[in-house]
C-alpha cells in the first residue's frame, strides 16, 4: 500500500520537496523563491523521480564558493555527478542529472535477468540496463521488479519510532514484521530501503517462489545487484543436481557472503506465501551461519517458521507486530486531515482511529470513501466491524464512487499479481495507450496502486484490495474470469514469462495449455534445475491428459529419473511410446514414425536419452551401452544438453565394464558437450572422473593436468575454491604423495577435507582420511595413520557408508605390517573371506593386494607371487597401468623375500620402466625393506646392465627417498655408486617450479599455473636453492642444466 512512513531527512520527489521541521510537515516546490532560500540554508537531500534517485550534497571549493553534487550507490560502486550552484538546481536539471546516473529502461515487459551463456549467471550489474531475450535456453527469466521495494509517494506519514526501531535491528541477525494484511509492511520497508545508510537487497516473494531452485536464485540475484558476482558459485552448485545436499549449496553461499567488505541488509518481502519446508531449513541454516555483515529483514503476515525462538534468547531478534504498526492516534490524525485532507472533527478521529485499531488500510479505504460524502459524522457512526467485514463494506463504497471505466479497469485487472500497460490492455480488450493512461491515473488518485519501477512501467494493487476486487468480480461476472485468466496467460507465454503463463491457465482451468506450455518450457526449466516446479506442474494435470501427450510423458520421466523414481519414469515412457506407435524395440533403434518431423525425431531422442539414463542408474551394464550408442548415432541439435547427459552415464558404465580406453574417450567428450550447453558443473565432474581413470591407467602427470582444468571451470573470484573443488584437491594430494610432494600434498588434503565437510560430501571424505594416513606413513607417524584409519571407519559407520568399511581394513592391515604387527595382519586375513585362489576382479584387487602383503609377512612368498601373477594379468589385460606398476612393485618384494633375488630384480626393472616417465615414488617406498636391498643391488656397478630403460638417476631418487619414509637406511650398506657426490632430489612439484623458474616466471604466475598460493612457490623455489646450493634463480637454473635436471 501507499501509506506508512516518511524519511526525516529533506527529500525531493518529482517536483516537491518534503520536509519535517519539528511538529510541522513542509511542501516546497523546486524552483519556487522558498526552494532556493531552502537551498541556501542546507546542506542535503535526496530526489527521486521517474529518471531516477541520488543523495545532493553542498560542497565548497577552495576558489569558488559553494556548489552541489549528487551521489547515488549502484552495484556496490559509488558515482557522482556535479549538479552546479544553487541558482543551478532547477526540476530540469535535478532529473537530467538523476537520469545521468540512472540505467533504468523501459519496456512492454518486466525487466528480465537473464544468466550470463558463458556462465550460467545472472549478472547483476544488468538488472536495468539490458534486457535479454526471455527465449534464451541458458536464461532464468527473473523479473527485475522483484528486486526492488515498490516506490513511495510524497503523501506519507512520518513515523520515526518505527525507522528507529528498524535502525536498532541492524545490530542482530534477524528483523520480523509480522501482521495482517494492510498493516503498511512494504511500504515502511520501502521507505527505510530508501534513506537507509546500508545497501539494501530486495526481493519480493509470491507463490512461484517455493521452488527451492526459484527461491534462491531470487536471493542471490537481490545479492548481485549490489555485489555483480555474489553467488555464483553457490546457484551453479544448487543448480547442478537435485540430489545434491542443500548445506553444501548454503555453505558456500555462506562463504561468498562473508568474503563481502560491506554492511548489507536482505529483505524478504510477503514472506507468508512460501510453505516449502526445505526453504525454511535452508532459511534457518543460513541464520545459523549469518555473516557478521549481513542483516536479514523478513515482512510477513504470520510468524515465519524459523529459529525466533533461540533467536530471541540471544537477543538477535527484533520483532515488530501488527500492535507496533498500527497508527497512533497522532498518525491517524495526520494521514486524515493532512494527506487525505479531510478536515474531521477530533472526536471522529479517534473514533475512526479505535474502530479499526489503527489499520492503514481500513483509515485509507474509509477516507476515500468520506471524499464528497455529505454526512461524513454519520458514516463514522456507522462504520464498524472486523477487518473483513469492513473491507467487504469500504471496497463497494470505493467501487461505487468511481467511474464506470475505472470500475471496470479495476475489476478486469485484479486477477493479475503485476499490471503494466500492454499486459491490461491486452487483459481488459482496452485500446492501445488506454491501460498506461489508467494505472496513472489510479496511482494519482491513490487508488491502492503501487508503482514497482522508476519508469512507473509496472505496478500492482495493493494485495487486500486486489483479493477485495477478485472477489467483487467472480460476484458480478463469474463467466469472464476464466476468459481473463486464457488472455493474462498468452500474454505472459509470448513474452516468455512461463511460470506466470502457467499460474493463469490453471487458474482458467486451461488444462491443455498447462501441457503445451510444460512440453515448450521443459528444457529451460531443467536446465535452471527448477525441477520442483514442473514436477507440481506435471502433477496439476489429469492422467487422461498426460497419457495421451508424448512429450509430456517424456519429460515427466526425466524429472523423476533425477528424482531416482526409475519404475515410475519407465511407466512414463511406455506410455509415450503407445504415443508415438512405437514399441520399446523400435524406439531403441530410434525408427521414426514421421522422419519430416523434427518435433518426433526430437522426442524419440530424448526418449532413447532417458531410457539410457535409467540403464545406467540400474547399472545394467549392457542395455546402457547399447542405448546409449544408438542415442549417439542420432543428431541432437540445440538438445546438446542431452548428448552431454548420455556421454556421461556412458563413460561410467565402460569404467564397470572394465574399458578404461572407451570410458575415458566418454568422459572427456562429455566434458566439452557440457561446457558447450553452459553446464560448468557436469564439466567438472566429467573431468574429475576422467582424472580418476587416468591414476588408474597409470598416467599421474596427465590426471594432474585434468585436475587443474577441472579446478579452474569451479574457481571463484580470486581463485577461491568451494566444496565441489573438495575431491578434485584430494585427487591431486594423492598425485603429490605418490610423488614423494609431501608438502604440497598436506596442504591440498587440509584443503580438500575442509572443502568436502563444508560440502557435506561423506563419501569422499572417506578418501580424504585415506591420503592423511598415507602422509602420516610417510613421515614415519603410523600410530597417527591407525588414529585417522579408526575415524575414518567412524564416519563411515555413522554415515551409512558400510560399502567403504572394507578398503578402510584393507588398508589398516597395510598399517599394522609396517607396525610389524603381523599377528593382527593374519586375524584380518583369516576373517576377510579371500584366498589366493579367488576368481580375480577388478572390485577385489585392493583387497587381494593387501592379503599378498600378508602372505609375504608370514613367510608364504611363493602363495603370494602366483596370486600377484593373476593380478597382474588381469590389470594388463584391461590396461590399468597404474595396478600394473603396483603389483610389480609388490611381486619384486615377494620375490626377494622368497631368496629369488636375479628375477626379483628383473620384475623390478619392468616396473621402474613404466614407473619413471610418470615420476612414482611412494609405491615403491612404502612396499618397505626388501625393496630398499632391490634398489642398492641395482644400483651396483656390476649390475648396470640391467637398467636398460631406466635412468640411474631415478633409481638414485627412490633410494634417498627412503631417508624421509618408514623404513630407516641407516643399516643398509651405500652402494658404490652412491658414494658419488650428489644433488638431494628434487620433488615432482619442485621439478615443475625448476622449469617455470627456467622459463622466467614470477611466483604469482607459478601459483597461478599451479593452482597454489605464492607462498607455497616460495617455499619451494627456497628448498630448490637448497639442494642444488644456489643463491639466485640463474644459479640454479645453470646447476640444474649441468646436472640434466633440465
Amino acid at each position: 500500500m501507499s501509506l506508512s512512513t516518511a524519511s526525516r531527512d529533506p527529500e525531493v520527489q518529482d517536483d516537491t520537496l518534503i520536509w519535517q521541521q519539528e511538529e510541522e510537515r513542509l511542501l516546497i516546490t523546486v524552483g519556487s523563491p522558498d526552494w532556493y532560500n531552502w537551498l541556501d540554508t542546507n546542506a542535503r537531500f535526496s530526489f527521486a523521480s521517474a529518471h531516477g534517485r541520488f543523495t545532493a550534497y553542498k560542497e565548497r571549493r577552495e576558489r569558488g564558493g559553494w556548489y552541489w553534487k549528487a551521489y547515488s550507490r549502484r552495484a556496490g560502486k559509488l558515482h557522482r555527478a556535479y549538479l552546479g550552484k544553487t541558482e543551478q538546481l532547477t526540476a530540469k536539471r535535478l532529473n537530467e542529472v538523476a537520469a545521468t546516473l540512472t540505467t533504468c529502461t523501459t519496456s512492454d515487459r518486466p525487466e528480465l535477468l537473464t544468466p550470463n551463456p558463458e556462465t550460467g549467471m545472472t549478472a547483476g550489474s544488468t538488472i536495468r540496463s539490458r534486457h535479454h531475450s526471455p527465449c534464451d535456453i541458458h536464461g532464468d527469466p527473473l523479473l527485475a521488479t522483484k528486486l526492488s521495494p515498490p516506490l513511495s509517494r510524497p503523501e506519507l506519514v512520518t513515523r520515526p519510532r518505527l525507522l528507529e526501531r528498524l535502525l536498532k535491528g541492524l545490530q542482530g541477525k534477524l528483523t520480523v514484521l509480522s501482521a495482517p494484511a494492510g498493516f503498511g509492511k512494504t511500504t515502511l520497508l520501502g521507505q527505510w530501503s530508501l534513506h537507509s545508510q546500508y545497501p539494501v537487497a530486495w526481493v519480493s516473494l509470491d507463490p512461484a517462489d517455493n521452488d527451492p531452485i526459484r527461491f534462491w536464485a531470487y536471493l542471490i540475484a537481490a545479492l548481485q545487484t549490489l555485489h555483480p558476482g555474489l553467488g555464483d558459485t553457490a546457484l551453479t552448485l544448487l543448480r547442478s543436481s537435485q540430489r545434491s545436499r542443500p548445506r553444501s549449496f548454503l555453505t558456500v553461499l555462506a562463504n561468498e557472503m562473508a568474503a563481502v567488505p560491506d554492511e548489507i541488509v536482505l529483505i524478504l518481502d510477503d514472506y507468508q506465501v512460501i510453505k516449502d519446508q526445505t526453504i525454511h531449513d535452508g532459511l534457518s541454516f543460513l541464520l545459523d551461519h549469518l555473516p557478521p555483515r549481513l542483516h536479514l529483514v523478513v515482512a510477513t503476515r504470520a510468524d515465519p517458521p524459523l529459529p525466533l525462538a533461540r533467536l530471541r534468547g540471544r537477543d538477535q531478534l527484533t520483532e515488530l507486530k501488527s500492535t507496533d504498526l498500527s497508527f497512533t492516534s497522532e498518525e491517524t490524525a495526520t494521514f486524515l486531515n493532512e494527506v487525505m485532507r479531510l478536515d474531521l472533527a477530533a472526536d471522529d478521529v479517534a473514533a475512526l482511529e479505535k474502530r479499526t485499531e489503527g489499520w492503514i488500510v481500513g483509515l485509507q479505504m474509509a477516507a476515500l470513501s468520506m471524499e464528497g460524502c455529505p454526512n461524513v459524522h454519520a458514516f463514522v457512526e456507522e462504520f464498524a466491524g472486523n477487518y473483513r467485514y469492513v473491507a467487504d463494506y469500504l471496497i463497494e463504497e470505493v467501487l461505487r464512487r468511481q467511474p464506470k471505466r475505472v470500475q471496470s479497469f479495476l475489476l478486469l485487472t485484479s486477477i493479475l499479481d503485476g499490471l503494466s500497460g500492454p499486459l491490461c490492455e491486452a487483459v481488459a480488450g482496452l485500446a492501445e495507450g488506454e491501460g498506461q493512461t489508467l494505472l496513472e491515473l489510479l496511482e494519482r488518485a491513490n487508488l491502492f496502486t503501487v508503482a514497482l519501477d522508476n519508469g512507473r512501467c509496472w505496478y500492482r494493487y495493493h494485495r487486500l484490495f486486489a483479493e477485495c476486487l477478485r472477489t467483487r468480480l467472480v460476484q458480478l461476472q463469474p463467466k469472464q474470469v476464466s476468459e481473463l485468466h486464457r488472455r493474462a496467460s498468452a500474454w505472459h507465454a509470448e513474452h516468455g514469462l512461463a511460470n506466470e503463463a502457467v499460474c493463469h491457465a490453471l487458474a482458467a482451468n486451461d488444462l491443455q495449455e498447462v501441457a503445451s506450455l510444460i512440453e515448450r518450457n521443459g528444457a529451460a526449466m531443467m536446465k535452471r534445475g527448477e525441477l520442483a516446479t514442473l514436477l507440481g506442474w506435471i502433477r496439476t494435470l489429469p492422467e487422461e491428459i498426460v497419457q495421451t501427450r508424448p512429450l509430456l510423458c517424456i519429460w515427466h520421466a526425466h524429472v523423476l529419473v533425477d528424482a531416482g523414481r526409475l519404475e515410475t519414469a519407465e511407466a512414463r515412457l511406455a506410455q509415450a511410446e503407445r504415443c508415438l506407435s512405437v514399441s520399446a524395440d523400435s524406439a531403441y533403434i530410434c525408427v521414426d514414425t514421421d522422419p519430416e518431423r523434427p518435433s518426433t525425431r526430437s522426442m524419440l531422442n530424448h526418449l532413447l536419452a532417458v531410457r539410457a539414463a535409467i540403464a545406467a542408474n540400474r547399472r545394467d551394464i549392457p542395455l546402457a551401452m547399447y542405448l546409449s550408442r544408438q542415442a549417439l548415432e542420432r543428431s541432437f541439435g540445440e538438445e546438446e544438453y542431452l548428448r552431454a547427459g548420455i556421454l556421461h552415464d556412458l563413460g561410467h558404465t565402460y569404467r564397470w565394464a572394465g574399458d578404461l580406453l572407451a570410458a575415458s574417450e566418454m568422459l572427456a567428450e562429455a566434458s566439452v558437450a557440457s561446457q558447450a550447453s553452459g553446464n560448468l558443473l557436469v564439466a567438472e565432474a566429467a573431468l574429475g572422473d576422467l582424472a580418476n581413470l587416468q591414476v588408474v591407467r597409470g598416467q599421474l602427470r596427465q590426471a594432474a593436468e585434468t585436475y587443474r582444468q577441472a579446478l579452474q571451470l569451479v574457481a571463484g573470484k580470486g581463485g577461491r575454491l568451494f566444496p565441489v573443488a573438495g575431491p578434485l584437491c584430494l585427487g591431486m594430494a594423492f598425485l603429490h604423495h605418490e610423488w614423494n610432494d609431501l608438502t604440497t600434498a598436506t596442504h591440498l588434503a587440509d584443503q580438500g577435507l575442509e572443502l568436502t565437510r563444508q560440502g557435506g560430501l561423506m563419501r569422499m571424505l572417506m578418501s580424504g582420511h585415506a591420503i592423511i594416513s598415507r602422509l602420516k606413513q610417510a613421515q614415519g607417524d603410523i600410530s597417527g595413520a591407525l588414529d585417522v584409519i579408526q575415524q575414518a571407519e567412524h564416519l563411515a559407520r555413522t554415515n551409512n557408508l558400510v560399502p567403504e568399511i572394507p578398503r578402510i581394513a584393507a588398508y589398516r592391515v597395510r598399517l599394522w605390517l609396517a607396525q610389524g604387527n603381523v599377528k593382527a595382519a593374519v586375524r584380518w586375513a583369516e576373517m576377510s573371506g579371500l584366498s589366493a585362489d579367488d576368481e580375480i576382479s577388478y572390485v577385489r584387487e585392493c583387497g587381494h593386494m593387501t592379503l599378498a602383503r600378508v602372505l609375504i609377512a608370514q613367510g608364504q612368498s611363493p602363495s603370494a607371487v602366483r596370486l600377484l601373477d593373476r593380478l597382474l594379468k588381469a590389470a594388463e589385460s584391461a590396461g590399468r597401468d597404474g595396478s600394473v606398476i603396483k603389483i610389480l612393485a609388490l611381486q619384486a618384494a615377494a620375490l626377494e623375500s622368497a631368496g629369488e633375488t636375479e628375477r626379483a630384480l628383473d620384475v623390478l626393472r619392468l616396473g621402474l620402466t613404466l614407473a619413471e616417465p610418470e615420476g612414482y615414488v611412494r609405491t615403491f617406498v612404502d612396499t618397505g625393506a626388501p625393496m630398499l636391498n632391490l634398489l642398492s643391488g641395482l644400483l651396483e656397478d656390476r649390475q648396470r646392465d640391467r637398467l636398460v630403460g631406466v635412468s640411474p638417476s631415478y633409481v638414485r631418487s627412490l633410494w634417498e627417498a627412503f631417508q624421509t619414509g618408514a623404513i630407516p637406511p641407516a643399516h643398509q650398506s651405500r652402494p658404490k655408486e652412491m658414494t658419488k657426490p650428489v644433488v638431494s632430489p628434487l620433488s615432482a612439484r619442485e621439478q615443475e617450479v625448476l622449469r617455470l623458474v627456467a622459463l622466467g616466471k614470477r611466483p604469482s604466475e607459478m601459483a597461478q599455473e599451479l593452482i597454489v598460493s605464492a607462498s607455497t612457490v616460495k617455499a619451494h623455489i627456497k628448498s630448490i636453492y637448497r639442494k642444488l646450493e644456489a643463491h639466485s634463480s640463474t644459479q640454479a637454473v645453470a646447476k640444474a642444466r649441468e646436472l640434466r635436471l633440465l
